[in-house]
């Protein structure tokens, strides 16, 4: 986005410098204008470092206004502040949580005084869990003097966990799971390395936001001195009734599933009333394969998951393509249940995509729980809002909301002040003749105070996430009643409660809401169902084997060094009981001896054509998918192998082989058209069927097949509107796109999951799962439905409505996905 476009008239030679914004230029032109000058670099924040301001203005003074109930653990926090060990690395992390501590010390005060529900933060009224929530404040007080680990194996530190884990306010589970860790001391100095370097990345995001808002601050009062008294008038006036966006995730929840509880049930009346007044996608469409944190990472960006040479060589992508995966070019490995999730922003901005909140920077950003939060103004950590669940389920949406509500009383008096403003400078516009010149310095302060708060009021875009949801479906199946009555019903609470402070505080008519879930669930049936896929398929033919997840139910994995992935036959892992992906590597990459020799060739994914004879360290041969065909053929929906591009002529960029145990085809892509192939089995030589049952669903569909005919991908994708396979010839040829997806991808048939030891699973490829929530409303929306769409329209829509046409058709190219902004016929 520019705020200066040169326009030259070619025919005397003559160039101009015109400013875009003139009488009554766009609310998002004087945004950008003024993000211009951050851009820049020119201006500085205030404070270099947080030292003198936190420390010496701040800090101590927020920790005496607090009445932490405990003289003791006060003294200590101030000991620690004042202490020389504690410097700039921790005190931004100190800040943060004493930041939500008070917000949650006044959300309790209203709770008491009546104005408020008490239930979601009552937790402190009980002796056991307040203490609980001290000791919880002297851990991480501690391990703000986390440096390189030699602080936090101390026994001071360990004492207070040994207290934690035996506090009886600490849910069953975490205490089990916690009691083992202690047990082994290496495994907890692992975990005091995790929270310790969660603590660090919590508080330099903390000292990036404090900076940033500053920074930003500063290029508004600047802007003001040079704006010009219509552009001034207009910024006050449109910033009244601006556009605001709102996207709320809820982690886990199927459209359709959500569809038939709504007529069901009279738990969830936001929920239902939603319904009857929006834009509902009637099939919203999960990425494959349905994992949370591939779709999660697309829903934030916008962006698919695709190495550069599949987008002609732009590098734009999340880079994340499941929970778990192989690095060959790096050489390592990633599970994102332990430390690893701590890096997956790091990994997003290294493959290249951008987050929401980086599109749109010269917007007001706020994330809450957003796993992607990178350039948000302010933001409510994921990883914190995971550890308060174990401390009070809801305590994390209930300060969100506290400081949510802040903001509307803050929208409330900006709005009062913006009014005020306005009117008093067109009063002596013809006066002033164009230019502003404050005759009345009350004025002036009341300006200067405004564009100094704004960042305080409600925000232009607000991201807010529910995992709770999703957690609870594995825990305990998809009807059961913890989901139905507690978790659900909770979310359409929340849910309500943001709308109404968005109608206080008088910004509703404007704001575009939407409703996104990264996939729905299914349940498996315990525990017959539970299939453990490295018993049956792998350790029959190899010992060279590597396990780098933990099965659906266990525990994380945090180790502090990662051992090696290099000298295995097959590397494995699962995810959610429905994902379990198979990295094999070619034998002649390594010597006789089997050292590894040519690191190019181990990042060579093997073909089906490789697989049906493949080589084992050992130099045996064995066949991967007759032993998958046949050792899974009572739980195998389909697993997914690439074919060797080189077969099929010029012009195919990507070959992907189905397997089921019944029938297989291939999708062959060319360019942006896609054929379906019905294949021989690999292992009768007859053709037993459509391994995907296209042609049984789909008349359409079954002449495409029968002609062997090229079609778009909108073709395929409406054609599957009405059929149990959401968009599955798209979403199959575009899995391997990426080296990181894996050599096999397998998926489990209904009721069964994959290394799952909990009811709950998604990943797999079932409708349910693939069937995701996609809501759109708002005063503005006028209520109909949309048949098909994926997931990741979602964003792209949200910023298209922020931004409007103008600016939206510049950055539209770095997104994967289309805006479904016209289809919703705004009023």
């Amino acid at each position: 986005m520019k705020m200066i476009r040169k326009i030259t008239l070619w025919c005397i030679g003559l160039t101009f410098v015109i400013q875009p914004i003139k009488a009554q230029a766009g609310l998002a032109d004087i945004f950008v204008e003024i993000y211009d000058g951050v851009r820049s670099g020119a201006i500085k924040p205030a404070y270099e470092t947080l030292k003198g301001y936190i420390v010496e203005e701040k800090l101590l003074s927020f920790l005496d206004e607090l009445d932490l109930g405990d003289k003791e653990l006060h003294q200590k926090y101030k000991h620690l502040i004042k202490s020389e060990e504690f410097d700039e690395t921790y005190f931004p992390f100190m800040m943060y949580m004493l930041e939500k501590v008070g917000v949650l010390q006044k959300l309790l005060k209203t709770a008491e005084e009546g104005k408020i529900d008490s239930a979601s933060g009552s937790f402190l009224q009980d002796p056991q869990k307040k203490e609980y929530l001290k000791t919880v404040l002297i851990v991480f007080g501690k391990l703000f003097l986390y440096q390189n680990g030699k602080d936090v194996a101390s026994t001071a530190i360990h004492e207070q966990i040994q207290k934690l884990a035996q506090n009886p306010s600490l849910p069953d589970f975490v205490k089990s799971r916690l009691g083992k860790i202690l047990e082994d001391p290496q495994k907890a100095m692992e975990l005091y390395h995790f929270i310790g370097t969660l603590v660090q990345s919590i508080g330099q995001d903390y000292f990036y936001d404090f900076q940033h808002r500053e920074v930003l601050r500063k290029a508004k009062l600047q802007w003001l001195e040079t704006a010009g008294l219509e552009k001034t008038i207009h910024y006050f006036k449109a910033s009244i009734s601006k556009k605001r966006a709102v996207m709320m995730m809820v982690d886990g929840v199927g459209g359709q599933y959500l569809s038939e509880l709504l007529s069901q049930s009279m738990l969830y009346p936001t929920l239902k009333a939603i319904s009857n007044e929006s834009v509902w996608v009637q099939k919203s469409v999960s990425s494959t394969p349905t994992i949370s944190t591939r779709n999660i990472a697309i829903l934030e960006t916008g962006v698919m998951v695709s190495d550069p040479e599949f987008k002609k060589g732009v590098k734009n992508s999340t880079g994340i393509p499941n929970f778990t995966y192989v690095d060959r070019k790096k050489q390592e490995w990633m599970y994102f249940w332990g430390r690893d999730g701590i890096r997956l922003r790091e990994l997003v901005k290294e493959a290249g995509a951008k987050t929401l909140f980086e599109q749109l920077e010269p917007y007001h950003t706020v994330s809450f729980m957003a796993q992607f939060d990178t350039a948000a103004d302010d933001r409510f950590s994921y990883l914190l809002g995971e550890v308060m669940m174990q401390i009070k389920p809801g305590l994390s949406e209930a300060i969100g909301l506290a400081h949510l509500k802040h903001r509307a009383q803050v929208e409330i008096e900006l709005n009062h002040k913006r009014k005020k403003l306005a009117h008093y400078l067109e009063r002596n516009a013809e006066r002033w003749a164009n230019k502003l010149l404050w005759t009345e310095r009350h004025y002036e302060d009341i300006a200067r105070e405004i564009l100094s708060t704004e960042d305080e009021g409600i925000p232009d875009f607000l991201l807010w996430y529910n995992p709770w949801v999703d957690h609870k479906t594995h825990e305990f199946g998809t009807h059961s009643k913890e989901v139905l009555e507690t978790y659900l019903p909770k979310f359409d609470q929340d849910v309500s409660q943001i709308i109404s402070l968005y109608k206080e505080s008088g910004v509703y008519s404007k704001t575009l809401f939407g409703i996104i879930s990264d996939h729905g669930q299914v349940n498996v049936n315990l525990p017959e169902g539970n299939i453990n896929v490295e018993d049956r398929v792998i350790k029959p033919l190899t010992s060279r084997w590597k396990k780098i997840s933990s099965d659906e139910g266990g525990p994380p994995k945090i180790d502090l060094v990662k051992s090696s992935i290099v000298g295995y036959d097959v590397v494995f892992g699962s995810t959610a009981g429905g994902s379990f992906v198979m990295d094999l590597f070619y034998r002649d990459a390594y010597d006789k001896e089997g050292n590894l020799v040519n690191p190019d060739r181990w990042a060579v994914h093997p073909t089906y054509e490789v697989l049906r004879n493949y080589e084992l360290l050992s130099g045996e041969h064995v066949d991967w998918i007759a032993q998958i065909k046949t050792q899974l053929k009572d739980s195998l929906d389909y697993c997914l192998v690439r074919e060797e591009v080189s077969q099929f002529g010029p012009g195919v960029h990507q070959v992907v082989r189905i397997i089921a145990p019944q029938g297989e085809a291939r999708v062959i892509r060319a360019g942006d058209l896609y054929r379906y192939e019905v294949l021989e089995d690999s292992l009768t030589g007859k053709v037993e069927g459509d391994p995907l049952k296209l042609s049984e669903q789909s008349k359409e569909m079954a002449s495409w097949i029968k002609e062997g005919s090229w079609h778009s991908d909108a073709e395929w994708l409406l054609a599957s509107a009405n059929i149990e396979r959401l968009d599955a010839i798209h979403e199959i040829s575009h899995i391997y796109d990426t080296q990181l997806a894996g050599t096999i991808n397998i998926f489990p048939a209904r009721g069964k999951g994959f290394n799952t030891g909990v009811p709950g699973r998604h990943a797999g490829e079932l409708f349910q799962e693939k069937n995701s929530l996609q809501v759109y409303f708002g005063q503005n929306v006028t209520p109909g439905k949309i048949d098909i769409a994926r997931g990741g329209s979602m964003p792209v829509t949200l910023t298209h409505y922020l931004m409007g046409d103008s600016y939206f058709s510049e950055v539209k190219s770095s997104f994967d996905f289309s805006s479904l902004l016209p289809a919703l016929k705004l009023k």
